[in-house]
């Protein structure tokens, strides 16, 4: 019987606030599927970054969860920030899908941030946005912890942490 494992993952699904099996996550109500992480993953080890799934879907969470922020901040959609971005993630003079760009344009904030060039209200208004944000999280993935605005790693209940043994 093949439909029983599809059930399991669709209830997985839903109990992990995943409207749909196929979304890796959802944020603000919009969703984020397997395939884009699969291709944007792709897409950064091409560059030549070892990155994971994990660490990937992590990057699409909060550009998508400041990306209505950034939009409104000058410094975050600068050409030169842009080309920087890419020439550091490895993407320079390459053709990218629109879902690597929106990681390419997060990080492009990031390196604003890090260099002084974004004011600091900016910065706190992203970091808000991240801590704010409405993020479900597909438990393959881990789970999202929105004050630091990272995705922790997925945790088997299976898992026993062993105990010492007391002594005698």
């Amino acid at each position: 019987m093949k439909s029983r494992p599809i059930l399991a993952l669709i209830a997985v699904c839903a109990i992990a606030g995943c409207s749909h099996p196929s979304e890796a996550a959802e944020v603000n109500g919009q969703p984020i599927d397997i395939d884009t992480v699969g291709e944007v993953n792709d897409e950064l080890r091409a560059a030549g970054l070892n990155v994971t799934p994990e660490a990937t879907l992590g990057l699409l969470i909060s550009a998508r969860a400041t990306a209505p922020v950034r939009t409104e901040i000058p410094v975050a959609s600068d050409p030169k920030l842009i080309s920087l971005a890419e020439t550091q993630l490895g993407l320079a003079d390459t053709d990218y899908s629109p879902a690597t760009g929106k990681v390419v344009d997060f990080f492009a904030f990031i390196i604003a941030s890090q260099n002084g060039i974004a004011m600091p209200d900016e910065v706190t208004e992203v970091s808000d946005a991240i801590k704010n944000a409405d993020v479900d999280v597909n438990p393959r993935f881990g789970t999202w912890e929105g004050e630091s605005g990272q995705l922790l790693p997925a945790q088997s209940d299976y898992l026993i942490t062993p105990q010492a043994s007391p002594l005698p």
